[in-house]
Protein backbone atom coordinates (compact mmCIF):
# COMPACT_ATOMS: atom_id res chain seq x y z
CA UNK A 1 0.00 0.00 0.00
CA UNK A 2 3.39 2.14 0.01
CA UNK A 3 2.60 3.22 -3.78
CA UNK A 4 -0.55 3.64 -3.28
CA UNK A 5 0.19 6.32 -0.52
CA UNK A 6 3.11 7.71 -2.97
CA UNK A 7 0.34 8.02 -5.55
CA UNK A 8 -2.17 9.68 -3.12
CA UNK A 9 0.01 12.11 -1.75
CA UNK A 10 2.38 13.08 -4.91
CA UNK A 11 5.39 12.16 -2.63
CA UNK A 12 8.44 9.53 -3.12
CA UNK A 13 8.38 7.00 -0.53
CA UNK A 14 9.72 3.50 -1.75
CA UNK A 15 13.16 3.35 -2.78
CA UNK A 16 13.24 -0.44 -4.04
CA UNK A 17 16.80 -1.56 -3.79
CA UNK A 18 16.33 -5.42 -3.14
CA UNK A 19 18.20 -6.64 0.19
CA UNK A 20 20.83 -9.87 0.80
CA UNK A 21 20.06 -11.47 4.30
CA UNK A 22 23.18 -13.85 5.28
CA UNK A 23 24.50 -15.40 8.39
CA UNK A 24 23.54 -18.46 10.55
CA UNK A 25 21.37 -20.54 8.44
CA UNK A 26 19.50 -21.16 11.16
CA UNK A 27 18.13 -17.64 10.77
CA UNK A 28 17.66 -17.49 7.09
CA UNK A 29 15.52 -20.68 7.06
CA UNK A 30 12.51 -18.93 8.80
CA UNK A 31 13.11 -16.20 6.99
CA UNK A 32 12.86 -17.85 3.75
CA UNK A 33 9.76 -19.93 5.30
CA UNK A 34 8.22 -16.53 6.22
CA UNK A 35 8.83 -14.84 3.00
CA UNK A 36 7.49 -17.81 0.95
CA UNK A 37 4.31 -17.60 3.22
CA UNK A 38 3.28 -14.67 1.94
CA UNK A 39 4.69 -14.61 -1.74
CA UNK A 40 7.62 -12.35 -0.97
CA UNK A 41 9.91 -13.13 -4.37
CA UNK A 42 13.48 -14.26 -3.01
CA UNK A 43 16.40 -16.26 -4.29
CA UNK A 44 19.13 -18.54 -2.50
CA UNK A 45 22.23 -17.79 -3.85
CA UNK A 46 25.92 -19.40 -2.73
CA UNK A 47 28.46 -16.82 -1.22
CA UNK A 48 30.80 -16.77 -4.45
CA UNK A 49 28.02 -16.25 -6.57
CA UNK A 50 27.05 -13.24 -4.30
CA UNK A 51 30.17 -11.77 -3.84
CA UNK A 52 30.73 -11.93 -7.78
CA UNK A 53 26.96 -10.02 -7.69
CA UNK A 54 27.94 -7.70 -4.68
CA UNK A 55 31.99 -7.25 -4.97
CA UNK A 56 31.74 -4.62 -2.21
CA UNK A 57 30.27 -6.93 0.37
CA UNK A 58 31.97 -10.29 2.03
CA UNK A 59 30.18 -13.33 2.51
CA UNK A 60 31.04 -16.42 4.05
CA UNK A 61 27.38 -17.90 4.29
CA UNK A 62 24.53 -18.49 1.82
CA UNK A 63 22.56 -15.49 0.84
CA UNK A 64 19.06 -15.14 0.91
CA UNK A 65 18.00 -12.10 -1.78
CA UNK A 66 14.94 -10.05 -1.88
CA UNK A 67 14.95 -8.61 -5.06
CA UNK A 68 12.25 -6.18 -4.32
CA UNK A 69 12.84 -5.19 -0.75
CA UNK A 70 13.47 -1.77 0.05
CA UNK A 71 13.31 1.00 2.55
CA UNK A 72 11.03 4.89 3.42
CA UNK A 73 12.73 7.26 5.32
CA UNK A 74 10.14 7.40 8.13
CA UNK A 75 9.92 10.82 8.12
CA UNK A 76 8.29 11.25 4.96
CA UNK A 77 6.27 8.14 5.58
CA UNK A 78 5.08 9.27 8.63
CA UNK A 79 4.37 13.10 7.39
CA UNK A 80 2.49 10.90 4.51
CA UNK A 81 0.70 8.78 7.17
CA UNK A 82 -0.34 11.51 9.56
CA UNK A 83 -1.89 13.91 6.53
CA UNK A 84 -3.51 10.79 4.95
CA UNK A 85 -5.29 10.09 8.59
CA UNK A 86 -6.41 13.72 8.81
CA UNK A 87 -7.86 13.74 5.39
CA UNK A 88 -9.94 10.19 6.61
CA UNK A 89 -11.45 12.37 9.67
CA UNK A 90 -8.50 11.35 12.56
CA UNK A 91 -8.58 13.29 15.07
CA UNK A 92 -4.78 13.78 15.81
CA UNK A 93 -3.60 15.53 18.84
CA UNK A 94 -0.10 16.10 19.63
CA UNK A 95 2.12 16.86 23.14
CA UNK A 96 -1.77 16.16 24.86
CA UNK A 97 -1.62 13.99 28.34
CA UNK A 98 -3.64 11.33 28.18
CA UNK A 99 -4.73 10.60 31.72
CA UNK A 100 -6.89 7.77 31.18
CA UNK A 101 -8.57 5.20 28.60
CA UNK A 102 -11.74 3.46 29.28
CA UNK A 103 -13.55 0.77 26.79
CA UNK A 104 -17.26 1.59 26.35
CA UNK A 105 -18.38 -1.94 26.53
CA UNK A 106 -18.15 -4.61 23.38
CA UNK A 107 -17.78 -2.63 20.28
CA UNK A 108 -18.70 0.42 21.14
CA UNK A 109 -15.26 2.10 21.28
CA UNK A 110 -13.83 4.15 23.67
CA UNK A 111 -13.44 7.34 26.00
CA UNK A 112 -9.69 9.28 26.10
CA UNK A 113 -9.32 11.52 29.21
CA UNK A 114 -6.90 14.62 28.01
CA UNK A 115 -7.31 16.45 31.41
CA UNK A 116 -10.48 18.26 31.14
CA UNK A 117 -11.44 17.30 27.67
CA UNK A 118 -12.94 13.40 27.16
CA UNK A 119 -12.76 11.91 23.66
CA UNK A 120 -15.32 9.04 22.68
CA UNK A 121 -14.27 7.67 19.14
CA UNK A 122 -14.95 3.87 18.07
CA UNK A 123 -11.20 3.28 18.09
CA UNK A 124 -8.13 4.68 19.72
CA UNK A 125 -3.99 4.42 18.82
CA UNK A 126 -2.57 5.00 21.64
CA UNK A 127 1.38 6.04 20.87
CA UNK A 128 2.12 6.85 24.41
CA UNK A 129 6.33 5.47 24.16
CA UNK A 130 7.28 4.64 27.69
CA UNK A 131 3.81 5.49 29.52
CA UNK A 132 1.98 3.08 27.33
CA UNK A 133 1.92 -0.13 29.11
CA UNK A 134 0.96 1.81 32.63
CA UNK A 135 -2.10 3.71 30.77
CA UNK A 136 -3.52 0.53 28.98
CA UNK A 137 -2.73 -1.31 32.32
CA UNK A 138 -6.46 0.41 33.77
CA UNK A 139 -8.34 -1.11 31.03
CA UNK A 140 -7.12 -4.68 31.51
CA UNK A 141 -5.10 -4.61 28.14
CA UNK A 142 -2.18 -8.06 28.13
CA UNK A 143 1.02 -6.77 29.44
CA UNK A 144 3.10 -5.45 26.46
CA UNK A 145 6.42 -6.99 25.83
CA UNK A 146 9.42 -5.82 27.66
CA UNK A 147 11.27 -2.44 25.72
CA UNK A 148 15.07 -3.37 25.43
CA UNK A 149 16.94 -0.26 24.33
CA UNK A 150 19.62 -0.61 22.04
CA UNK A 151 23.06 1.23 21.58
CA UNK A 152 23.28 1.70 17.44
CA UNK A 153 26.29 2.75 15.90
CA UNK A 154 25.67 4.48 12.67
CA UNK A 155 28.25 5.14 10.24
CA UNK A 156 28.35 6.64 6.62
CA UNK A 157 30.65 5.30 3.79
CA UNK A 158 31.13 5.86 0.05
CA UNK A 159 31.46 2.46 -1.95
CA UNK A 160 34.72 2.04 -3.64
CA UNK A 161 35.53 0.88 -7.18
CA UNK A 162 34.49 -2.31 -6.41
CA UNK A 163 30.76 -1.69 -5.96
CA UNK A 164 30.40 -2.77 -9.45
CA UNK A 165 27.55 -1.21 -11.72
CA UNK A 166 24.87 -2.41 -9.48
CA UNK A 167 25.23 -0.58 -6.44
CA UNK A 168 25.40 -2.20 -3.22
CA UNK A 169 21.63 -3.60 -2.07
CA UNK A 170 20.12 -3.22 1.70
CA UNK A 171 22.13 -5.56 3.79
CA UNK A 172 21.66 -7.62 6.52
CA UNK A 173 24.16 -9.82 8.61
CA UNK A 174 22.63 -12.63 11.09
CA UNK A 175 24.97 -13.77 13.44
CA UNK A 176 25.69 -12.60 16.84
CA UNK A 177 25.71 -9.51 16.52
CA UNK A 178 23.25 -8.22 13.95
CA UNK A 179 25.00 -5.71 11.02
CA UNK A 180 22.76 -3.72 8.50
CA UNK A 181 23.10 -1.35 5.98
CA UNK A 182 20.94 0.79 4.16
CA UNK A 183 22.28 2.56 0.60
CA UNK A 184 21.29 6.20 0.59
CA UNK A 185 19.55 8.09 -2.32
Amino acid sequence: RWRRLERDSGRRLLHLVGCVEHGADAELEPLARTADAFGVRTERLYPSDASRRWPALRFATDVLVQPDAGWVRAADGLEVLRAAAAAAGADLRFGVPVTRVELQGHGRGVRVVTGDDVLVARVAVVAAGAWTANLLAAVGAPALPRLTTTEEHVFFCEPGATAGGGGVPSFIHWEGTTWYGLPAV
